[in-house]
């Protein structure tokens, strides 16, 4: 779950028996949905949406998917998402991920939309992606990873 700093969003993530999994974006005054996030190439056992976050102004929204399989079972990605719109932007994936690092299991993005932070549960890794602007339709390779 994640809410933006203003309150005006809510976001939060469902998983059903196989962990297939979509993200919801709330009006966090009315309670109304107003946006449905999945992944553009989901799958079964990915976990997107365990871990999410918004930016402050709610543009940009980010979901986590820990078990989404890259180079090996479990490796993990995250997801960009426009959030008045709902468009995914970009999958982010570690450029040393291996299996059972389950990047994604925390995700933040900046204030401003600008950056963004994922964390993987079991792997040392740890990414940091500087968002290309304008946020355009796109898949991209991680601007950094230390």
């Amino acid at each position: 779950m994640a809410v933006s700093s203003d309150g005006s969003l809510v976001l939060a993530g469902v998983w059903d028996e196989k962990w297939t999994s979509s993200a919801y974006v709330f009006d966090g005054a009315t309670g109304a949905q107003l946006l449905k996030l999945q992944a553009t190439d989901g799958a079964n056992h990915d976990g997107f949406g365990r871990s999410m976050a918004v930016s402050a102004d709610g543009a940009l929204v980010v979901a986590g998917a820990w078990g989404d399989d890259g180079p090996g079972t479990w490796t993990g990605s995250a997801y960009v998402f426009d959030g008045d719109i709902g468009a995914q932007l970009l999958k982010l994936r570690a450029a040393d991920g291996v299996a059972l690092d389950s990047v994604g299991w925390l995700v933040a993005v900046s204030s401003n939309g600008a950056g963004v932070v994922v964390g993987a549960y079991y792997g040392t890794t740890t990414m940091r992606a500087k968002l290309p602007a304008p946020r355009t339709s796109s898949t991209g390779p991680l601007a950094h990873s230390c």
